[in-house]
C-alpha cells in the first residue's frame, strides 16, 4: 500500500497539504469519522473529482460551508456503496459582484451561461 504522501501526489497535492482541507475538501471539519485507508482504497479504483463553486460567496456562513461539507461526505458515503470513490475536491469561489445579477440559480437552465462564462476564467 502507497503511503498518504504518495497517495496525495496522485491527486495532484504537494508537500505541506492538510489531509482534511486538501485530501478531503473539507474547510469546516470533518463531517463524521473519517477512513484514511478507506479513502485511498477507493481513489486507487474508479474515482471521480469535485469542484465546487459557491457562488455569492460573500454571503456564505459557516453553516453554508458545513452543510457543502456534509454534502461532499454523503456523496462519498452513497459512491462508495458501488466502489466509487470521490478523490480531490476543489474550490473555487466567486462573488456576487462577479456574478453579474446571477448569483441566485434555480435551475439547470439559469445555470449553463454563467458555467461557460466562469469555467473559461477558472
Amino acid at each position: 500500500m502507497e503511503s498518504l504522501k504518495e497517495t496525495a501526489s496522485c491527486v495532484g497535492l504537494t508537500a505541506g497539504f492538510s489531509a482534511l482541507r486538501d485530501f478531503y475538501g473539507y474547510i469546516t471539519g470533518a463531517p463524521k469519522r473519517l477512513s484514511l485507508l478507506e479513502q485511498i482504497r477507493l481513489i486507487h479504483g474508479n474515482h471521480i473529482d469535485l469542484n465546487l463553486i459557491p457562488v455569492g460567496i460573500e454571503s456564505f456562513t459557516d453553516s453554508d460551508h458545513a452543510e457543502i461539507d456534509a454534502a461532499v461526505q454523503a456523496t462519498r458515503d452513497i459512491y462508495a456503496t458501488v466502489n466509487l470513490g470521490v478523490g480531490r475536491v476543489r474550490r473555487f469561489f466567486i462573488t456576487t459582484k462577479e456574478a453579474n445579477g446571477r448569483d441566485n440559480i434555480d435551475s439547470d437552465g439559469e445555470a449553463e451561461d454563467p458555467t461557460a462564462e466562469w469555467m473559461t476564467t477558472i
